[in-house]
């Protein structure tokens, strides 16, 4: 079969002429396998404005020739789109590869507003935003932002780095800076959680300045105060311990699984999850992003730690698997995606196939859009998909390589290649 040669089975019209825009007119698509959930159904799919729809007479016909089709692709957490610079041309990358759904977990303002125009073009991934940025004074992310300063000559101030961020040391920073925060046009809150049970200690030591989180108290005041504005809370933890604590406080999704990195003076224990709080995040609805895929930083640095790092990760999805936590896919790296994070999942051996593609289609995508029709195939849904010449199912490898993306009714990459728009 010559998938590529789709091109010439349209019917009246040729991809490129029914690009970039919706379709006002019915178009059906044709003998392809479409993914519903546990395997593939071989049907006809009609799509107008945008939806899939019920069927129609169709204007147009599109012969997918038995390729398969999927929802898009979604990456949980990244931070790829932040920087209004790189944007673009990983907007541009995700799309090639039918990441059509984006989740940046600390994009505060005003970076989300320079960033604006890209995605409100239509020309980057459907993306949802943690605009509501919550650390301490000497919190994660301030280190990495002085030291991309500094790499690129910059002279900041601390205003100047912490702009847009909401720094709580205290109950009382955190209850007077609030107000003004709650009514940011946002989709997520995320809070910063570094070895909180040793933070105040952990503040002191220069060596870690710009790389600690809030405190206990911090973190239970700003839980009720997010539901109060209906806003969800999203905490990176590190440890087990924090991990614990922000199970305990009634967050929403941890966005990291404590063993991506072993901390100086810490020991493999120190990031063990245990029975009972998995048990907790089950019971609580918390999904988990396990960021696998960010160990490598730690890995390369420290190879020494890799075998642990690695021996970590199973033991903490092995607990979270046996009690139905929910997971979602982010990779968190620079300049990758959630193709990275289920390489690295996928490597493990404790998931199949099948579960990693409804993972990082229709799971992640409602987690981001949960008002919205996404990660679906049916009547009704919107109509983002990516088709593949062969089943990915038997090697998700084919994944990065779409044969056809379309996102809401229109089509936006063909064989690795952006459609440019009329």
């Amino acid at each position: 079969m010559n998938f590529p040669s789709i091109t010439t089975v349209i019917g009246f019209m040729s991809l490129v002429g029914i690009a970039q825009v919706a379709s006002a007119e019915t178009v059906r698509y044709i003998n392809g396998h479409w993914f519903i959930g546990e395997k593939f159904e071989k049907r006809d799919v009609a799509v107008l404005d945008g939806k899939i729809v019920a069927g129609r007479d169709a204007v147009k016909t599109v012969d997918l020739r038995g390729g398969y089709v999927i929802p898009g692709l979604a990456e949980a957490h990244n931070h790829n789109f932040q920087n209004c610079y790189l944007a673009p041309q990983m907007a541009q990358a995700y799309l090639k590869q039918g990441i059509l759904y984006s989740a940046q977990l600390f994009a505060t303002d005003p970076a989300g507003a320079e960033c604006a125009p890209l995605f409100n073009s239509g020309s980057a991934p459907s993306t949802a935003f943690a605009r509501i940025g919550i650390t301490s004074s000497t919190g994660h992310p301030i280190g990495i932002a002085r030291a991309g300063a500094k790499e690129a000559g910059m002279d900041m101030s601390f205003d100047q780095l912490v702009d847009g961020m909401l720094i709580a040391d205290s109950v009382s920073d955190l209850q007077r800076k609030w107000p003004h925060f709650k009514t940011t046009k946002t989709d997520f809150v995320k809070v910063i959680l570094i070895d909180e049970e040793n933070g105040l200690a952990n503040a002191k030591r220069p060596e870690l300045d710009g790389f600690n989180g809030v405190t206990r108290e911090v973190l239970e005041a700003l839980v009720p105060l997010a539901r109060t504005a209906g806003l969800r809370v999203v905490a990176h933890v590190d440890t087990a311990a924090d991990f614990k604590l922000a199970v305990q406080a009634g967050v929403d999704t941890i966005a990291h699984l404590p063993g991506y990195r072993i901390a100086k003076n810490r020991t493999v224990k120190d990031y063990q999850l245990t029975e009972d709080v998995v048990k907790a995040a089950a019971a609580n609805a918390v999904t988990v992003i396990p960021t696998m895929a960010a160990s490598v930083y730690h890995a390369t640095a420290r190879p020494n730690d890799a075998s642990a790092i690695a021996g970590l990760y199973m033991h903490n999805l092995r607990l979270l698997r046996k009690h139905k936590v929910k997971l979602l896919t982010g990779s968190d790296r620079f300049e990758g995606s959630v193709l990275d994070e289920l390489n690295a999942l996928a490597g493990t051996g404790l998931f199949q196939p099948v579960e990693l593609l409804e993972m990082s289609t229709s799971a992640t995508a409602k987690w981001m859009f949960p008002q919205r029709r996404v990660g679906c195939l049916e009547q009704g849904c919107e109509a983002s998909f990516n088709v593949y010449e062969n089943d990915p199912v038997k090697d998700l490898a084919r994944l990065a390589k779409p044969v056809l993306v379309m996102k809401q009714g229109a089509i936006v990459a063909r064989n690795g290649k952006l459609v440019k728009p009329e």
